[in-house]
């Protein structure tokens, strides 16, 4: 069997219930240009928000360092929706 993540379910609940992630923005990216700070990289002459572990995204294509241990957490002693098995041939009748 294998084990299989839904990241991106985890981030719409993030999205949805950032509050009890400890974010408090999840509408902009923390560094970054353009409309969000999403439409840009981070780049030497980018604003960078004060506090990124409040942040959802570091950059339009990045999570944060808190993010990304919201849903390390969330996938090792998480709730089931994260997180299921799935048998190996079913896995590689996938691809």
């Amino acid at each position: 069997m294998a084990v299989t993540s839904c990241l991106f379910l985890l981030y719409i609940c993030s999205v949805a219930h950032f509050l009890p992630a400890g974010l408090e923005e999840v509408k902009s990216a923390c560094c970054g240009g353009g409309r969000f700070s999403a439409e840009r990289g981070c780049t030497p002459s980018s604003n960078c928000c004060n506090d990124r572990s409040k942040y959802l995204f570091w950059d339009l294509l990045r999570p944060t360092q808190a993010t990304s241990k919201f849903a390390g957490l969330a996938f090792y002693d998480g709730p089931a929706q994260f997180v299921f098995f799935l048998e190996y041939t079913r896995s590689v009748s996938l691809y």
